[in-house]
C-alpha cells in the first residue's frame, strides 16, 4: 500500500493435510497426560475420602448435620451434667450443667488434674471402670454431687470418656427431712398412745365418781407435761413439733448412753411454722453432737441443745461432752471428707446418719449433714456455723444454727384463726 493506493496484497495459510498431520502426532501425548492427570486425581479423591471418614468415624454429611443437632440435645437438653474427655485425658466438650456444677471456667483443653478434680474422679478413667457402674459421691461449692464415667468405643475405635455429674443435693435433703419427719412421727405416736392412756385412767375415775381424783390426776398430768422424755428442763418447750422431736432424739440418745439437755437459757416465744427445715437442721447437729459424744473420753456423756427465738427466727446452739474438733479452721467440719476419726477423702463419705448408728465411728462433719444444714439455713437467709471447736478431752465443739421465717408468732396464729 503507497499513502492511500493499493499496489498488491500477500496472503499466508496453512495446508488442512500439514494441521492434521500434526494433530495425529500430538494426540497420544494428550491423551497420555490426561490418562496421567485423571489417574492423580482418583487416587488423590480416594485417599482423602479415607482420611475423611477416618475422622469422621465412616459419617456422610447428612449423618454428621443429625449427630451436631442430636449432640446439642444432649448436651443442653438434658438436665446433667457432661462432660466429653479424649483418650490423651483432655476435655473436648463441656455443657453449661457441668460448668456450674463443678464452678469450671476454660476447660476445653485441659485435663481433670489441670481443672483441680479430685484423684477420686481421675480414678473413674481407669480402664477397670469402663463399664460406667462405679461412681464418686464429692460435694462442690455446697451441692452433693454424683460422678460416673463411661468409656465410649466407635467399631473398634476408642474414642474417649463420657463424665456424666448429677446434682444429688435435694435428694439428699429430702431424704434427711423424711428421716426428721418419721422420727417427729414416731414421737407422735408415742404422744398419743400416753394421752390415750391418760384419757382413759380419768375416764374411769369419772364412771365410778371419783371427780376429785380426776381432778387431781389432770392437775398432775398438766404439771408434768405431755410425755416424760428424758430430757433435762423438758417443761421450757411449749412447742408440739419441739417436744416431740426433741423427745425423740433424746429417747436415742439415752440408748446410745448420752444424756440430751435443754439449755436453761431456752425460750421460745412461737410455734414451729416450717417443722421440716427446722427439724431436719435441728436432727443433723444433734446426731452429731451424740455421735462426738459417744466417741469422747469423758465418761459424763452428753448432749445440749438450746433454742431461743428473736420475732420468726430460732436460733439452735448444740454442744456436747465429745472431744472437740480436730482442726483449727472452722470452715473444716462443712467441708468434704472431713473428719475426726480418720477417714480420709479418698475412703469416700458415708451416705446417711446409719454410718455411725452401727459402729459410732463418726463425729463432727463426716458425711453430708452439716453442709445440707448449713445450705437449708442460707436458702432462707440464715447460717450454720461453729462457736467453739471444743478440745480433746471435753467439752466438744459448739455448733450455731440460725434459721428465719421459721416461727410463727401467737399473734399472728390467733388473728389467722379468728
Amino acid at each position: 500500500m503507497d499513502g492511500r493506493s493499493i499496489v498488491g496484497e500477500v496472503s499466508v495459510g496453512f495446508s488442512t493435510r500439514d494441521v492434521l498431520a500434526g494433530l495425529q502426532a500430538a494426540i497420544l501425548p494428550i491423551l497420555g497426560v490426561a490418562a496421567v492427570a485423571l489417574t492423580l486425581g482418583t487416587a488423590g479423591t480416594a485417599l482423602l475420602s479415607r482420611r475423611l471418614r477416618t475422622h469422621t468415624l465412616g459419617l456422610e454429611p447428612a449423618e454428621i448435620g443429625e449427630l451436631v443437632q442430636d449432640q446439642a440435645v444432649v448436651l443442653y437438653g438434658v438436665d446433667e451434667g457432661v462432660l466429653g474427655i479424649a483418650e490423651d485425658g483432655r476435655v473436648t466438650i463441656c455443657n453449661g450443667k457441668a460448668r456450674r456444677l463443678l464452678g469450671l471456667a476454660g476447660s476445653s483443653g485441659r485435663t481433670l488434674a489441670e481443672l483441680g478434680l479430685p484423684s477420686r474422679v481421675l480414678a473413674l478413667l481407669e480402664p477397670a471402670n469402663a463399664d460406667g457402674k462405679s461412681s464418686v459421691q464429692m460435694m462442690v461449692n455446697g451441692s452433693v454431687l454424683i460422678m460416673t464415667a463411661r468409656k465410649v468405643v466407635r467399631g473398634r475405635r476408642k474414642l474417649g470418656w463420657v463424665l456424666m455429674v448429677r446434682d444429688r443435693t435435694d435428694v439428699e435433703a429430702l431424704s434427711r427431712q423424711l428421716d426428721a419427719v418419721g422420727a417427729l412421727s414416731t414421737a407422735l405416736r408415742a404422744q398419743r398412745h400416753e394421752f390415750a392412756n391418760r384419757l382413759h385412767a380419768v375416764s374411769g375415775l369419772l364412771n365410778v365418781g371419783r371427780a376429785d381424783e380426776a381432778a387431781s390426776y389432770l392437775q398432775a398430768t398438766l404439771k408434768s407435761g405431755p410425755l416424760k422424755y428424758p430430757v433435762d428442763f423438758a417443761g421450757k418447750l411449749e412447742d408440739t413439733y419441739l417436744q416431740a422431736f426433741i423427745g425423740a432424739k433424746a429417747l436415742r440418745a439415752a440408748e446410745m448412753g448420752v444424756r440430751l439437755r435443754l439449755g436453761e437459757a431456752t425460750l421460745i416465744t412461737g410455734t414451729v411454722s416450717d417443722p421440716q427445715n427446722v427439724t431436719t437442721v435441728l436432727g443433723n447437729l444433734a446426731d452429731n453432737a451424740v455421735a462426738a459424744a459417744v466417741r469422747g473420753e469423758c465418761l459424763d456423756r452428753w448432749v445440749e441443745v438450746e433454742l431461743l427465738s428473736e420475732d420468726s427466727t430460732l436460733y439452735l446452739t448444740v454442744a456436747d461432752s465429745g472431744d472437740g474438733l480436730h482442726a483449727l479452721d472452722p470452715e473444716a467440719p462443712f467441708k468434704e471428707g472431713y473428719s475426726t476419726s480418720g477417714r480420709t477423702p479418698d475412703q469416700g463419705l458415708p451416705q446417711g446418719p446409719g454410718d455411725w448408728t452401727e459402729a459410732g465411728h463418726a463425729g463432727h462433719g463426716e458425711g453430708l449433714g452439716l453442709t445440707l444444714s448449713r445450705q437449708i439455713a442460707r436458702s432462707r437467709g440464715g447460717d450454720v456455723w461453729v462457736i467453739s471447736p471444743g478440745a480433746a478431752g471435753g467439752p466438744g465443739a459448739v455448733f450455731c444454727a440460725r434459721l428465719p421465717r421459721v416461727l410463727a408468732l401467737h399473734e399472728e396464729r390467733t388473728g389467722n384463726e379468728g
